[in-house]
């Protein structure tokens, strides 16, 4: 889960399990402290109790499964990354739309200058890869220029 302050790169916060290590190495054993949508859930929304909203900010949750679902669709933007058949599934039969987020991206280049990014209820994105995440986010971030 990520938290961006609109035109602030440097204040995402990423919040997920951890890898274990020691010395700076990893085992490969994952720390497990998100196991259930649930427990994803309870986590989000703590922090978006305890985010500074002086700013404007966009909550971004990306998952890939069906335990994201629940975070996915309470923040402001939630990113299903690869291609879970199951979760893909789940959406539909809830009337979820799953849009490419490249879409979106072409979208708000068409409406940057007037109103910006805005949540649309219902809709998830969709990537591949965490490159066209990160296109997009840098896009966010840029400055609007007239």
């Amino acid at each position: 889960m990520a938290l961006v302050a609109s035109g602030d790169m440097d204040f995402i916060k990423v919040h997920a399990n951890e890898l274990s290590s020691r010395d700076s190495i990893t085992s490969g054993d994952i720390i497990r402290v998100l196991e259930t949508p649930f427990d994803k859930e309870r986590v989000y929304q703590e922090i978006r109790k305890n985010v500074d909203l002086l700013e404007p900010t966009i909550s971004i949750y990306i998952g890939d499964s069906v335990t994201d679902l629940l975070c996915m669709l309470a923040c402001d933007m939630g990113i299903i990354i690869g291609s879970s058949s199951s979760l893909k599934k789940v959406a539909h039969s809830f009337g979820i739309s799953l849009v490419p987020l490249y879409k979106e991206t072409l979208r708000l280049m068409k409406v940057r200058h007037s109103q910006g990014w805005q949540k649309t209820k219902g809709v998830l994105y969709t990537v591949s890869s965490w490159h066209e995440i990160y296109t997009f986010m840098v896009g966010l971030s840029c400055p609007h220029q007239t």
